[in-house]
């Protein structure tokens, strides 16, 4: 009876270690390759794939926008996920709650805010026109909604975001850099 029981616990310790890698290394590469090569493989849950068809041409030309300018300004793929990993989630909070309090009336005071609460070891300012370019007020107010409301449960938790939008930036830059070397 107690090897059965070392058995189970040994076979649930491997399951969830599996689970664990799963969620934190193969499910953003899978969830940033369906936004990329535009396929949703067809295990993920149906909510995942509304919500990558739903943001893949957004996100893929706002990350297309941000490569093309980082490459012009020397802006290393290396600063920007350097940058999103030190990005902690109370950053965010302190950006959202600043947006909050103040009656913002467009993209260029948004970035400011953002710039100001982000820690970065490069200049952003390059990066403020993709940013104007693919991101409306719309999207600001329905964000800062979202989290007022705390309403919606299927969203990526804060880690999963980063690493889905780091590998998107990943494979974005690869494809990027195949296109600028073969010309």
């Amino acid at each position: 009876m107690k090897k059965f029981v070392i058995v189970v616990v040994v076979l649930f310790a491997a399951a969830a270690a599996g689970a664990f890698v799963f969620y934190k290394v193969y499910l953003p590469e899978l969830v940033a390759s369906a936004i990329v090569n535009d396929q949703e493989p067809g295990y993920m849950p149906d909510y995942v794939q509304t919500k990558i068809r739903k943001y893949r041409t957004p996100v893929n030309q706002a990350a297309e926008d941000v490569i093309r300018h980082a490459d012009r300004s020397n802006i290393s793929m290396d600063q920007i996920l350097r940058t999103i990993d030190n990005t902690k989630e109370e950053h965010v909070n302190a950006a959202l709650a600043e947006l909050s309090d103040r009656d913002v009336k467009n993209t260029n005071q948004v970035f400011d805010i953002f710039k100001k609460h982000i820690p970065a070891d490069f200049d952003v300012e390059p990066l403020r026109e993709p940013f104007n370019d693919h991101v409306s007020m719309k999207m600001i107010h329905d964000a800062l909604e979202r989290s007022r409301q705390q309403l919606d449960k299927e969203n990526l938790d804060a880690d999963m975001a980063k690493a889905v939008i780091k590998q998107v930036l990943v494979q974005k830059e690869a494809e990027y850099r195949r296109r600028t070397n073969a010309n």
